[in-house]
Protein backbone atom coordinates (compact mmCIF):
# COMPACT_ATOMS: atom_id res chain seq x y z
CA UNK A 1 0.00 0.00 0.00
CA UNK A 2 1.36 3.20 -1.17
CA UNK A 3 2.10 5.95 1.66
CA UNK A 4 0.25 9.34 0.78
CA UNK A 5 2.65 11.86 0.25
CA UNK A 6 2.90 14.94 2.80
CA UNK A 7 2.20 18.67 1.18
CA UNK A 8 4.73 20.84 2.93
CA UNK A 9 3.37 24.13 3.44
CA UNK A 10 5.89 27.25 3.21
CA UNK A 11 4.85 30.04 5.38
CA UNK A 12 6.44 33.56 3.91
CA UNK A 13 7.19 36.15 6.48
CA UNK A 14 7.29 39.86 5.80
CA UNK A 15 9.54 42.42 7.89
CA UNK A 16 6.78 43.84 9.92
CA UNK A 17 4.96 40.38 11.03
CA UNK A 18 5.70 39.84 14.70
CA UNK A 19 7.59 36.57 15.09
CA UNK A 20 11.36 37.61 15.96
CA UNK A 21 12.86 37.31 18.51
CA UNK A 22 11.09 38.12 22.07
CA UNK A 23 8.28 39.30 19.76
CA UNK A 24 4.72 39.61 20.98
CA UNK A 25 2.29 36.44 19.58
CA UNK A 26 -0.60 38.12 18.47
CA UNK A 27 -1.42 37.60 14.50
CA UNK A 28 0.66 34.18 14.60
CA UNK A 29 -1.05 30.82 14.34
CA UNK A 30 -0.81 28.81 16.71
CA UNK A 31 1.93 25.84 16.46
CA UNK A 32 0.93 22.47 15.07
CA UNK A 33 0.24 19.42 16.82
CA UNK A 34 2.22 16.47 17.24
CA UNK A 35 0.77 14.68 14.59
CA UNK A 36 -0.40 17.23 11.83
CA UNK A 37 0.89 17.44 8.47
CA UNK A 38 3.09 20.60 9.16
CA UNK A 39 4.43 19.17 12.18
CA UNK A 40 5.53 15.92 10.16
CA UNK A 41 7.04 18.10 7.41
CA UNK A 42 9.54 19.70 9.70
CA UNK A 43 13.26 19.40 9.43
CA UNK A 44 14.46 18.46 12.83
CA UNK A 45 18.06 18.88 12.63
CA UNK A 46 18.32 18.32 9.13
CA UNK A 47 16.36 15.41 8.54
CA UNK A 48 12.77 15.25 7.92
CA UNK A 49 10.20 13.22 9.80
CA UNK A 50 8.97 11.23 7.38
CA UNK A 51 12.46 10.26 6.94
CA UNK A 52 13.02 8.95 10.42
CA UNK A 53 12.34 5.23 10.07
CA UNK A 54 14.95 4.08 12.44
CA UNK A 55 13.49 0.24 12.47
CA UNK A 56 13.78 0.06 8.45
CA UNK A 57 16.93 -1.21 7.47
CA UNK A 58 16.54 -0.70 3.73
CA UNK A 59 16.78 2.96 3.82
CA UNK A 60 20.34 3.79 4.56
CA UNK A 61 21.32 7.39 5.21
CA UNK A 62 22.43 8.69 1.59
CA UNK A 63 26.36 9.85 1.45
CA UNK A 64 25.90 12.27 -0.91
CA UNK A 65 22.85 14.05 1.06
CA UNK A 66 22.94 17.56 1.83
CA UNK A 67 20.95 16.49 4.96
CA UNK A 68 23.93 14.36 6.29
CA UNK A 69 26.26 17.47 6.36
CA UNK A 70 27.06 18.60 9.95
CA UNK A 71 29.53 21.00 8.95
CA UNK A 72 31.27 22.40 11.06
CA UNK A 73 31.43 19.45 13.28
CA UNK A 74 32.21 15.99 11.61
CA UNK A 75 28.74 13.92 12.27
CA UNK A 76 25.67 14.03 13.97
CA UNK A 77 26.57 12.74 17.18
CA UNK A 78 29.89 15.06 17.60
CA UNK A 79 27.09 17.95 17.51
CA UNK A 80 24.60 15.86 20.04
CA UNK A 81 27.83 15.71 22.39
CA UNK A 82 28.30 19.26 22.57
CA UNK A 83 25.03 20.02 23.04
CA UNK A 84 25.05 17.55 25.91
CA UNK A 85 28.60 19.06 27.53
CA UNK A 86 26.39 21.90 28.63
CA UNK A 87 28.33 25.57 29.01
CA UNK A 88 29.04 28.12 31.56
CA UNK A 89 27.24 27.51 34.92
CA UNK A 90 25.58 23.97 32.88
CA UNK A 91 28.53 22.50 32.66
CA UNK A 92 28.45 18.23 32.33
CA UNK A 93 30.87 16.38 34.34
CA UNK A 94 33.18 13.68 32.79
CA UNK A 95 32.26 10.95 34.71
CA UNK A 96 28.10 12.18 34.27
CA UNK A 97 28.79 12.13 30.57
CA UNK A 98 30.85 9.03 30.32
CA UNK A 99 27.65 7.20 32.40
CA UNK A 100 25.07 9.02 29.73
CA UNK A 101 27.47 7.45 26.67
CA UNK A 102 27.62 4.55 28.16
CA UNK A 103 23.40 4.24 28.78
CA UNK A 104 22.90 5.83 25.34
CA UNK A 105 25.21 2.87 23.47
CA UNK A 106 23.16 0.09 23.69
CA UNK A 107 20.58 1.93 21.68
CA UNK A 108 22.91 2.04 19.10
CA UNK A 109 23.46 5.97 19.63
CA UNK A 110 27.44 6.24 20.39
CA UNK A 111 28.34 9.55 21.21
CA UNK A 112 32.04 10.84 20.81
CA UNK A 113 34.47 10.52 23.36
CA UNK A 114 35.41 13.09 26.39
CA UNK A 115 38.35 14.63 24.96
CA UNK A 116 36.70 14.82 21.35
CA UNK A 117 34.13 16.77 22.37
CA UNK A 118 36.20 19.01 23.93
CA UNK A 119 38.82 19.05 21.21
CA UNK A 120 35.76 19.71 18.75
CA UNK A 121 34.27 23.03 21.13
CA UNK A 122 38.40 24.09 20.81
CA UNK A 123 38.36 23.67 17.02
CA UNK A 124 35.03 25.82 16.70
CA UNK A 125 36.38 28.77 18.98
CA UNK A 126 39.68 28.58 16.94
CA UNK A 127 38.02 29.31 13.84
CA UNK A 128 35.79 31.57 15.03
CA UNK A 129 38.44 33.73 16.42
CA UNK A 130 37.12 33.37 19.77
CA UNK A 131 40.19 33.14 21.66
CA UNK A 132 40.15 32.63 26.00
CA UNK A 133 43.38 34.05 27.44
CA UNK A 134 44.55 32.63 31.08
CA UNK A 135 47.29 34.86 32.74
CA UNK A 136 48.20 35.25 36.38
CA UNK A 137 47.53 38.36 38.44
CA UNK A 138 49.64 40.18 40.67
CA UNK A 139 47.93 38.69 43.47
CA UNK A 140 48.03 35.25 41.88
CA UNK A 141 44.62 34.91 40.77
CA UNK A 142 43.92 32.94 37.71
CA UNK A 143 42.10 35.48 34.81
CA UNK A 144 40.54 34.13 32.29
CA UNK A 145 39.37 37.09 29.06
CA UNK A 146 38.12 36.39 26.12
CA UNK A 147 40.56 38.19 23.07
CA UNK A 148 39.75 41.62 22.29
CA UNK A 149 41.78 41.43 18.95
CA UNK A 150 39.41 38.04 17.97
CA UNK A 151 36.47 40.39 18.81
CA UNK A 152 36.95 43.11 16.83
CA UNK A 153 38.42 41.27 13.66
CA UNK A 154 34.69 39.46 14.01
CA UNK A 155 33.53 43.05 13.95
CA UNK A 156 35.45 43.50 10.82
CA UNK A 157 34.10 40.75 9.13
CA UNK A 158 30.20 41.53 10.27
CA UNK A 159 28.86 43.67 7.31
CA UNK A 160 25.96 44.49 10.01
CA UNK A 161 28.40 46.46 11.88
CA UNK A 162 30.88 47.08 9.37
CA UNK A 163 28.16 49.53 7.37
CA UNK A 164 27.07 51.47 10.35
CA UNK A 165 31.17 51.77 11.91
CA UNK A 166 32.67 55.23 11.83
CA UNK A 167 36.46 55.24 11.42
CA UNK A 168 37.38 59.07 10.99
CA UNK A 169 36.33 61.35 13.90
CA UNK A 170 33.60 64.17 12.49
CA UNK A 171 33.72 67.69 12.71
CA UNK A 172 30.21 68.77 13.78
CA UNK A 173 30.15 72.11 12.52
CA UNK A 174 27.93 73.77 15.33
CA UNK A 175 25.41 71.00 15.11
CA UNK A 176 23.99 69.01 18.08
CA UNK A 177 26.87 65.93 18.51
CA UNK A 178 24.62 62.59 18.86
CA UNK A 179 27.84 60.16 18.58
CA UNK A 180 31.35 59.54 20.16
CA UNK A 181 33.04 60.24 16.52
CA UNK A 182 32.03 63.79 17.21
CA UNK A 183 33.70 64.29 20.39
CA UNK A 184 36.22 66.38 21.33
CA UNK A 185 38.63 63.77 22.93
CA UNK A 186 38.54 61.36 19.21
CA UNK A 187 39.21 64.61 17.15
CA UNK A 188 41.53 66.46 19.08
CA UNK A 189 42.95 65.15 22.06
CA UNK A 190 44.64 62.02 21.44
CA UNK A 191 48.37 61.89 21.21
CA UNK A 192 50.03 62.30 17.63
CA UNK A 193 50.92 58.30 17.57
CA UNK A 194 47.22 56.81 17.92
CA UNK A 195 45.38 59.46 15.69
CA UNK A 196 43.59 58.52 12.80
CA UNK A 197 46.35 57.59 10.36
CA UNK A 198 45.88 57.18 7.01
CA UNK A 199 43.22 57.37 4.17
CA UNK A 200 43.77 55.79 0.82
CA UNK A 201 43.15 58.36 -1.81
CA UNK A 202 45.85 58.33 -3.77
CA UNK A 203 48.49 59.12 -0.96
CA UNK A 204 48.31 58.92 2.96
CA UNK A 205 47.16 61.61 4.56
CA UNK A 206 46.33 62.26 8.42
CA UNK A 207 42.44 63.58 8.41
CA UNK A 208 39.02 64.13 10.06
CA UNK A 209 35.79 64.05 8.25
CA UNK A 210 32.65 66.45 8.25
CA UNK A 211 28.77 65.92 8.43
CA UNK A 212 28.35 65.89 5.04
CA UNK A 213 30.47 62.95 4.20
CA UNK A 214 33.79 64.38 2.32
CA UNK A 215 37.37 63.40 4.29
CA UNK A 216 39.46 66.63 4.93
CA UNK A 217 43.52 67.40 6.38
CA UNK A 218 43.93 69.67 8.68
CA UNK A 219 47.37 71.59 7.45
CA UNK A 220 49.35 74.12 8.50
CA UNK A 221 52.48 75.66 6.79
CA UNK A 222 55.73 74.35 7.87
CA UNK A 223 58.97 76.38 8.09
CA UNK A 224 62.37 75.74 6.78
CA UNK A 225 66.06 76.09 8.03
CA UNK A 226 69.44 74.99 6.58
CA UNK A 227 70.69 71.63 8.82
CA UNK A 228 73.95 71.69 11.08
CA UNK A 229 75.30 69.70 8.15
CA UNK A 230 74.74 72.44 5.48
CA UNK A 231 73.70 69.83 3.14
CA UNK A 232 70.24 69.85 3.33
CA UNK A 233 67.20 71.74 5.82
CA UNK A 234 65.41 70.67 8.50
CA UNK A 235 61.57 71.10 7.64
CA UNK A 236 60.40 72.24 11.42
CA UNK A 237 56.81 71.57 12.26
CA UNK A 238 54.67 73.44 15.67
CA UNK A 239 54.50 71.74 18.73
CA UNK A 240 51.22 71.10 20.34
CA UNK A 241 49.43 72.89 17.64
CA UNK A 242 45.82 73.32 18.85
CA UNK A 243 42.90 71.82 16.27
CA UNK A 244 40.69 74.72 16.74
CA UNK A 245 43.78 77.71 15.50
CA UNK A 246 42.52 78.95 12.73
CA UNK A 247 45.27 81.61 12.22
CA UNK A 248 48.08 78.75 11.21
CA UNK A 249 45.77 75.97 9.90
CA UNK A 250 43.49 75.40 7.28
CA UNK A 251 41.04 72.44 6.20
CA UNK A 252 42.19 70.84 2.31
CA UNK A 253 40.20 68.03 0.81
CA UNK A 254 42.21 65.12 0.50
CA UNK A 255 41.24 64.80 -3.30
CA UNK A 256 43.45 67.98 -3.74
CA UNK A 257 46.66 66.09 -2.60
CA UNK A 258 49.20 65.37 -5.04
CA UNK A 259 52.42 64.20 -3.84
CA UNK A 260 53.22 62.06 -0.54
CA UNK A 261 56.16 62.83 1.08
CA UNK A 262 58.33 60.58 0.10
CA UNK A 263 57.46 61.54 -3.63
CA UNK A 264 58.33 65.40 -3.57
CA UNK A 265 60.89 66.29 -5.71
CA UNK A 266 62.56 69.79 -5.20
CA UNK A 267 63.69 72.21 -7.30
CA UNK A 268 67.30 70.83 -7.41
CA UNK A 269 65.66 67.16 -8.22
CA UNK A 270 66.50 66.14 -5.03
CA UNK A 271 63.56 64.16 -3.04
CA UNK A 272 62.57 66.01 -0.07
CA UNK A 273 63.36 63.21 2.41
CA UNK A 274 66.48 63.37 1.17
CA UNK A 275 66.95 66.81 2.12
CA UNK A 276 65.61 66.39 5.45
CA UNK A 277 67.36 63.35 6.18
CA UNK A 278 64.26 61.29 6.76
CA UNK A 279 62.69 63.14 10.05
CA UNK A 280 61.19 66.39 10.89
CA UNK A 281 62.03 68.36 13.72
CA UNK A 282 59.35 68.74 15.98
CA UNK A 283 61.34 70.90 18.56
CA UNK A 284 64.95 70.69 19.56
CA UNK A 285 64.55 67.38 21.33
CA UNK A 286 62.09 65.49 19.82
CA UNK A 287 62.10 64.47 16.13
CA UNK A 288 58.94 62.65 14.12
CA UNK A 289 60.20 59.84 12.19
CA UNK A 290 59.83 59.81 8.33
CA UNK A 291 57.73 58.28 6.79
CA UNK A 292 55.45 57.16 8.97
CA UNK A 293 55.72 54.27 11.10
CA UNK A 294 52.38 52.89 10.86
CA UNK A 295 53.35 52.79 7.03
CA UNK A 296 55.93 49.87 7.50
CA UNK A 297 53.36 48.35 10.01
CA UNK A 298 50.90 48.52 7.84
CA UNK A 299 52.35 46.33 4.62
CA UNK A 300 50.26 48.09 2.29
CA UNK A 301 46.70 47.79 4.08
CA UNK A 302 44.38 50.42 4.80
CA UNK A 303 44.49 50.86 8.59
CA UNK A 304 41.05 50.52 10.38
CA UNK A 305 41.21 52.71 13.72
CA UNK A 306 38.50 51.81 15.80
CA UNK A 307 38.60 53.24 19.59
CA UNK A 308 36.40 51.45 22.29
CA UNK A 309 34.37 52.15 25.24
CA UNK A 310 35.06 49.94 28.09
CA UNK A 311 32.58 49.31 30.70
CA UNK A 312 33.44 47.56 34.41
CA UNK A 313 30.50 47.00 36.77
CA UNK A 314 29.98 45.13 39.74
CA UNK A 315 27.61 42.38 39.32
CA UNK A 316 25.90 40.15 41.47
CA UNK A 317 25.41 35.62 40.78
CA UNK A 318 22.30 35.63 42.73
CA UNK A 319 18.31 37.97 42.65
CA UNK A 320 19.26 40.05 45.65
CA UNK A 321 22.52 41.85 43.94
CA UNK A 322 23.90 42.02 47.27
CA UNK A 323 25.91 38.84 47.65
CA UNK A 324 28.33 37.04 45.63
CA UNK A 325 29.83 39.80 43.47
CA UNK A 326 31.37 39.38 40.19
CA UNK A 327 33.52 42.20 38.51
CA UNK A 328 32.61 42.39 34.87
CA UNK A 329 33.87 44.14 31.82
CA UNK A 330 32.57 44.86 28.80
CA UNK A 331 33.13 46.88 25.70
CA UNK A 332 31.18 48.32 22.90
CA UNK A 333 32.43 49.65 19.33
CA UNK A 334 33.15 53.89 19.91
CA UNK A 335 32.67 53.94 16.13
CA UNK A 336 28.85 53.08 16.36
CA UNK A 337 26.02 55.18 16.55
CA UNK A 338 24.52 54.94 20.28
CA UNK A 339 21.07 53.86 18.17
CA UNK A 340 23.14 50.67 17.76
CA UNK A 341 26.16 50.47 20.28
CA UNK A 342 23.02 50.37 22.86
CA UNK A 343 21.21 47.18 21.55
CA UNK A 344 22.81 43.97 23.12
CA UNK A 345 24.39 41.98 20.62
CA UNK A 346 26.74 44.85 20.14
CA UNK A 347 28.25 44.76 23.59
CA UNK A 348 30.86 42.59 23.95
CA UNK A 349 32.50 40.86 27.36
CA UNK A 350 35.49 40.36 27.86
CA UNK A 351 36.16 39.33 31.29
CA UNK A 352 34.83 38.63 34.82
CA UNK A 353 35.91 37.26 38.11
CA UNK A 354 33.99 36.60 41.70
CA UNK A 355 37.38 36.71 43.66
CA UNK A 356 39.74 39.55 41.36
CA UNK A 357 39.77 42.92 41.47
CA UNK A 358 38.72 45.17 39.03
CA UNK A 359 42.61 46.37 38.44
CA UNK A 360 43.74 42.74 38.26
CA UNK A 361 40.94 41.80 35.50
CA UNK A 362 42.09 44.87 33.59
CA UNK A 363 45.78 43.96 33.19
CA UNK A 364 45.50 41.62 30.25
CA UNK A 365 42.98 43.87 28.20
CA UNK A 366 45.10 46.74 28.75
CA UNK A 367 47.94 44.68 27.52
CA UNK A 368 45.96 43.79 24.56
CA UNK A 369 44.76 47.10 23.73
CA UNK A 370 47.90 48.96 24.48
CA UNK A 371 49.52 46.18 21.64
CA UNK A 372 46.82 47.30 19.09
CA UNK A 373 47.54 50.83 19.69
CA UNK A 374 51.16 50.76 19.46
CA UNK A 375 51.60 48.07 16.40
CA UNK A 376 48.18 47.17 15.26
CA UNK A 377 46.12 44.01 14.33
CA UNK A 378 45.27 42.32 10.60
CA UNK A 379 42.24 41.84 9.94
CA UNK A 380 39.32 41.01 6.89
CA UNK A 381 37.18 44.11 6.25
CA UNK A 382 33.95 42.83 4.97
CA UNK A 383 33.23 46.27 2.78
CA UNK A 384 36.49 46.88 1.25
CA UNK A 385 36.83 43.02 0.91
CA UNK A 386 40.75 43.04 1.92
CA UNK A 387 42.82 43.08 4.61
CA UNK A 388 43.32 45.83 7.01
CA UNK A 389 44.61 46.57 10.20
CA UNK A 390 43.32 47.54 13.41
CA UNK A 391 44.29 50.43 15.10
CA UNK A 392 42.75 50.19 18.92
CA UNK A 393 42.80 52.44 21.94
CA UNK A 394 40.17 53.08 25.23
CA UNK A 395 38.75 56.01 24.54
CA UNK A 396 36.33 56.48 27.45
CA UNK A 397 35.98 53.90 30.38
CA UNK A 398 32.63 53.98 31.66
CA UNK A 399 31.07 52.70 35.20
CA UNK A 400 29.11 54.09 38.53
CA UNK A 401 31.05 55.49 40.62
CA UNK A 402 32.30 52.34 42.99
CA UNK A 403 34.48 51.26 39.77
CA UNK A 404 36.08 54.76 38.88
CA UNK A 405 37.44 55.28 42.36
CA UNK A 406 39.44 51.74 41.96
CA UNK A 407 39.66 52.80 38.41
CA UNK A 408 41.25 55.83 39.48
CA UNK A 409 42.74 54.87 42.78
CA UNK A 410 40.59 57.72 44.18
CA UNK A 411 38.04 57.69 47.28
CA UNK A 412 34.52 56.47 47.17
CA UNK A 413 32.07 59.20 46.96
CA UNK A 414 30.01 58.64 50.05
CA UNK A 415 33.66 59.53 51.80
CA UNK A 416 32.15 63.02 52.11
CA UNK A 417 33.92 64.07 54.78
CA UNK A 418 37.34 62.77 53.30
CA UNK A 419 39.91 65.76 53.37
CA UNK A 420 39.69 65.71 49.49
CA UNK A 421 36.05 66.41 49.14
CA UNK A 422 36.50 69.85 51.36
CA UNK A 423 36.14 72.88 48.34
CA UNK A 424 36.75 76.29 48.80
CA UNK A 425 33.74 78.61 49.05
CA UNK A 426 34.92 81.36 46.18
CA UNK A 427 37.71 79.29 44.30
CA UNK A 428 36.88 76.48 41.83
CA UNK A 429 39.08 73.01 42.79
CA UNK A 430 41.47 72.75 40.09
CA UNK A 431 40.83 69.56 38.10
CA UNK A 432 42.90 66.53 38.37
CA UNK A 433 46.04 65.63 36.33
CA UNK A 434 46.28 61.73 35.73
CA UNK A 435 50.32 62.05 35.68
CA UNK A 436 50.39 63.40 39.14
CA UNK A 437 48.24 61.04 40.40
CA UNK A 438 50.35 58.46 39.34
CA UNK A 439 54.00 59.87 40.41
CA UNK A 440 51.83 61.02 43.84
CA UNK A 441 51.03 56.83 44.44
CA UNK A 442 55.14 55.69 43.57
CA UNK A 443 56.02 58.44 45.72
CA UNK A 444 53.53 57.45 48.87
CA UNK A 445 54.96 53.91 48.15
CA UNK A 446 58.77 54.71 48.68
CA UNK A 447 58.06 57.04 51.52
CA UNK A 448 55.41 54.47 53.23
CA UNK A 449 59.57 52.07 53.45
CA UNK A 450 61.00 54.36 55.90
CA UNK A 451 57.91 56.05 57.42
CA UNK A 452 54.77 54.38 59.22
CA UNK A 453 51.70 52.99 58.09
CA UNK A 454 49.91 55.59 59.73
CA UNK A 455 51.77 58.14 57.66
CA UNK A 456 50.71 56.32 53.97
CA UNK A 457 47.15 56.60 55.44
CA UNK A 458 47.36 59.77 56.28
CA UNK A 459 48.63 61.27 52.90
CA UNK A 460 45.95 58.72 50.68
CA UNK A 461 43.68 60.57 52.57
CA UNK A 462 44.89 64.18 52.47
CA UNK A 463 45.31 63.96 48.66
CA UNK A 464 41.94 61.97 47.65
CA UNK A 465 43.91 58.98 46.88
CA UNK A 466 43.24 54.80 47.20
CA UNK A 467 44.98 51.84 46.17
CA UNK A 468 43.15 48.80 46.75
CA UNK A 469 46.06 46.50 45.73
CA UNK A 470 47.88 45.09 48.60
CA UNK A 471 51.27 47.45 49.79
CA UNK A 472 53.57 44.62 48.55
CA UNK A 473 52.09 45.10 44.87
CA UNK A 474 51.76 48.83 44.91
CA UNK A 475 55.02 49.61 42.83
CA UNK A 476 53.17 47.57 40.33
CA UNK A 477 49.83 49.59 41.06
CA UNK A 478 47.37 50.83 39.20
CA UNK A 479 47.23 48.80 35.90
CA UNK A 480 45.70 51.20 33.80
CA UNK A 481 48.48 53.25 34.50
CA UNK A 482 50.52 50.77 31.56
CA UNK A 483 47.40 52.52 29.19
CA UNK A 484 49.45 55.24 27.99
CA UNK A 485 46.42 56.89 26.29
CA UNK A 486 44.31 56.49 28.97
CA UNK A 487 43.68 59.43 31.21
CA UNK A 488 42.07 58.06 34.19
CA UNK A 489 41.38 62.01 35.21
CA UNK A 490 38.93 63.26 31.97
CA UNK A 491 38.24 59.70 29.93
CA UNK A 492 35.88 58.61 33.04
CA UNK A 493 32.54 60.64 32.86
CA UNK A 494 30.77 61.17 35.82
CA UNK A 495 27.81 58.52 36.37
CA UNK A 496 25.18 60.84 37.63
CA UNK A 497 22.90 58.23 39.07
CA UNK A 498 24.51 56.80 41.98
CA UNK A 499 27.15 60.35 42.11
CA UNK A 500 23.93 62.74 42.49
CA UNK A 501 20.31 61.62 42.36
CA UNK A 502 20.76 58.59 44.61
CA UNK A 503 23.86 59.54 46.57
CA UNK A 504 21.62 62.33 47.53
CA UNK A 505 18.64 60.69 48.72
CA UNK A 506 21.02 58.59 50.58
CA UNK A 507 21.91 61.03 52.82
CA UNK A 508 18.76 62.83 53.53
CA UNK A 509 17.43 59.11 54.01
CA UNK A 510 19.85 58.43 57.07
CA UNK A 511 18.98 62.16 58.18
CA UNK A 512 15.37 61.76 58.60
CA UNK A 513 15.49 58.35 59.98
CA UNK A 514 17.95 59.32 62.37
CA UNK A 515 16.13 62.00 63.89
CA UNK A 516 12.67 60.10 64.55
CA UNK A 517 11.97 58.28 68.28
CA UNK A 518 10.90 55.05 67.96
CA UNK A 519 7.36 55.23 67.89
CA UNK A 520 7.68 57.37 64.61
CA UNK A 521 9.56 54.62 62.97
CA UNK A 522 7.27 51.80 63.75
CA UNK A 523 4.35 54.48 62.29
CA UNK A 524 7.03 54.75 59.34
CA UNK A 525 7.18 50.98 58.85
CA UNK A 526 3.02 51.27 58.81
CA UNK A 527 2.95 53.52 55.66
CA UNK A 528 5.91 51.34 53.73
CA UNK A 529 3.14 48.09 54.65
CA UNK A 530 0.16 50.41 53.65
CA UNK A 531 1.99 51.43 50.48
CA UNK A 532 -0.12 50.99 47.24
CA UNK A 533 2.70 50.22 44.52
CA UNK A 534 0.40 49.43 41.92
CA UNK A 535 1.04 52.25 40.21
CA UNK A 536 4.70 52.38 40.79
CA UNK A 537 7.99 50.77 39.41
CA UNK A 538 8.29 48.52 42.54
CA UNK A 539 8.48 45.03 42.41
CA UNK A 540 8.46 44.31 46.21
CA UNK A 541 8.86 45.46 49.07
CA UNK A 542 9.70 44.47 52.68
CA UNK A 543 8.60 47.26 55.34
CA UNK A 544 10.66 45.72 58.26
CA UNK A 545 13.96 45.70 55.95
CA UNK A 546 13.19 49.29 55.32
CA UNK A 547 13.00 50.55 58.65
CA UNK A 548 15.66 48.64 60.33
CA UNK A 549 18.17 48.50 57.93
CA UNK A 550 18.37 51.99 56.25
CA UNK A 551 21.83 52.38 56.67
CA UNK A 552 22.57 49.79 54.09
CA UNK A 553 20.34 50.24 51.45
CA UNK A 554 21.65 49.91 47.90
CA UNK A 555 20.61 51.54 44.48
CA UNK A 556 17.28 49.64 44.20
CA UNK A 557 16.07 50.08 47.34
CA UNK A 558 16.79 53.99 46.98
CA UNK A 559 15.02 53.93 43.64
CA UNK A 560 12.10 52.98 46.02
CA UNK A 561 12.49 56.02 48.41
CA UNK A 562 12.73 58.27 45.68
CA UNK A 563 9.31 57.38 44.54
CA UNK A 564 7.81 55.92 47.78
CA UNK A 565 8.82 59.18 50.04
CA UNK A 566 5.92 61.74 49.38
CA UNK A 567 3.96 59.09 50.68
CA UNK A 568 5.84 57.70 53.32
CA UNK A 569 7.80 60.18 55.10
CA UNK A 570 6.14 63.25 54.31
CA UNK A 571 3.92 63.01 57.49
CA UNK A 572 6.79 63.25 59.70
CA UNK A 573 8.58 66.14 57.93
CA UNK A 574 8.94 69.37 58.40
CA UNK A 575 8.48 72.42 55.97
CA UNK A 576 12.13 72.47 55.13
CA UNK A 577 12.88 68.84 54.88
CA UNK A 578 10.40 68.28 52.41
CA UNK A 579 11.13 71.06 50.52
CA UNK A 580 14.79 69.41 49.81
CA UNK A 581 12.85 66.18 48.93
CA UNK A 582 10.95 68.29 46.57
CA UNK A 583 14.19 69.15 44.95
CA UNK A 584 15.04 66.26 43.88
CA UNK A 585 12.33 65.64 41.52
Amino acid sequence: MQEPLLNKSFVIHHEDDDVGFASDSSGVCAPPSDHSDEFCAWDIFGDPMESLNLGSPNNPPSVNNIEDDWTPFWKQEDFMACLILGFLHHLLSRVAYIHLRAVLKPKKLVLSYWDAARRTRERLRTSLNFINNESISVLDNKIFNISVKGILANELLNPFVNNHLEYYPHDPCGDPIDSLCQSFKWREDLPREVRVQIVYNKKGITTYMNPQGKLYAKCCDPEFRPNESGKGFDLIMPAEISFANIANQQAVDIMEFQEMYSEILMENQVYMHEECEEDINHNIINQIELPNPWRKKAEGCIIRHVPITLYADDTSGNSSKQWNKHISYYFTLSGLHPHWSNQEYNCHFVSTSNVASCLELADPIIEEINDMSINGHFAYDSVLNQKVLIMSLVLVALGDSPMHAEMTSTQMPANANSPCRMLMIFKPHPPRQWEDTISKMHRFWTESKTEAKTEYDNKTKENGLKDNINLEFVERYHQRSKAGRFDGCKDTPVEILHVLQLGVIQYLLRDFMDGLTEGEKRRVEANWQSLNRDSLNIPSLRAIFMVNHYKSLIGKHMKIVIQAAPFVFFPFMNRHQRDLYRARY
